[in-house]
C-alpha cells in the first residue's frame, strides 16, 4: 500500500496538464462561436441601422411634400380670396 510520491506527482501533472489542455481548447471553441455570433450580431445591427436612416429619409421627404402640398393650398386659397375681393370691386364701381 506503498505509494511512490514521484509517481504520484507526475501523474498528478499529467492529469493538469491533460485538463489544462481540455480547458484551452475549449475556451477556444467558445471564443470562436462567441466572435462569430458577435459578428453578426453586427451584421444585423449594421442593416438595422441602416434601415432607421432610410426609413428617416423617407420621412423627411414625406414631411417636406406635405408641407408644399400646405403651401400651395395656402397660395390657391390666397388667390381666392384676392379674386373674390376683386369681383366684389368691380361690382360696387
Amino acid at each position: 500500500m506503498f505509494i511512490d510520491t514521484k509517481n504520484a506527482k507526475s501523474l498528478l501533472m499529467k492529469i493538469i496538464i491533460f485538463v489544462m489542455r481540455k480547458i484551452k481548447t475549449a475556451l477556444l471553441i467558445a471564443i470562436f462561436f462567441f466572435s462569430l455570433s458577435f459578428s453578426s450580431c453586427t451584421t444585423v445591427l449594421q442593416v438595422l441601422e441602416e434601415a432607421s436612416k432610410t426609413e428617416q429619409q423617407n420621412n423627411n421627404n414625406n414631411n417636406r411634400n406635405t408641407k408644399k402640398k400646405d403651401s400651395k393650398t395656402r397660395d390657391n386659397s390666397r388667390t381666392k380670396t384676392k379674386k373674390k375681393d376683386s369681383k366684389t370691386r368691380d361690382r360696387h364701381k
